[in-house]
């Protein structure tokens, strides 16, 4: 194995032990030292790859949201419907059911929402990260344009604002069911799952052109 290979097999063993770790303990639980420990190596070695835990933080985020928006691309190539709204509707079943099937990427998504409330630190990765959340390119965007050119999406929706809606809530409302599925289910007597449906559901009934 070359050097470098060497160098990019030890970043995989960080960032999976760090995701684990945050997910587990949380961001502010978790220090260097500990993810250091469990993968062996000297902590002075994690950090000629990471300066802070933050950083890798925002290296876990990023390969999250990439993977997640590669799949939805690639699902939403094989996607047939009559018109915009039909296709809508299907990638929002396809959504809902990788959100059901990504309960760790999920939970470290609502994790990393709950540590950074304030500003991001200022380096390469979190510019990064701004950047690629400004120009994410959501296969949303243009089923909702076709929509309103065949006529069965309402042409009174703001594209830019209803992709943001749509995909921040579903995301918001998974990071809850993961973190207190149990808990919603005893308090407010409905399933989780069911709720997720539900707002998909609400969600295209919003902006159907009927």
């Amino acid at each position: 194995m070359s050097r470098d290979e060497q160098k990019s097999e030890r970043r995989v063993k960080i960032i999976r032990a760090a995701k684990e770790l945050f997910i587990t303990k949380g961001l502010a639980g978790t220090s260097m030292s500990e993810i250091a420990k469990k993968i062996d190596l000297n902590v002075r070695t994690v950090y000629r790859y990471y300066k802070t835990k933050e950083e890798l933080a925002f290296e876990i985020e990023i390969k999250i949201f990439e993977e997640m928006i590669e799949k939805l691309k690639t699902t939403s190539s094989i996607i047939k419907g009559k018109n915009g709204f039909e296709k809508i509707s299907k990638l929002l079943t396809l959504t809902e059911k990788y959100y059901r099937s990504s309960e760790n990427e999920i939970r470290f998504m609502g994790e990393f929402d709950y540590y950074f409330t304030g500003a991001y630190p200022y380096n390469a990765l979190s510019d990064r990260f701004v950047e690629m959340m400004r120009t994410m390119d959501s296969p949303l965007r243009g089923y909702l344009k076709e929509g309103i050119i065949d006529g069965s999406i309402r042409e009174d929706l703001d594209v830019p604002l209803t992709v943001e809606t749509i995909e921040n809530a579903m995301l918001a409302l998974s990071q809850r069911i993961v973190s207190r599925g149990e808990h919603l289910e005893i308090e407010q007597e409905v399933p989780p799952a069911a709720m997720l449906t539900c707002l998909t559901n609400l969600l295209l009934n919003g902006i159907r052109n009927i």
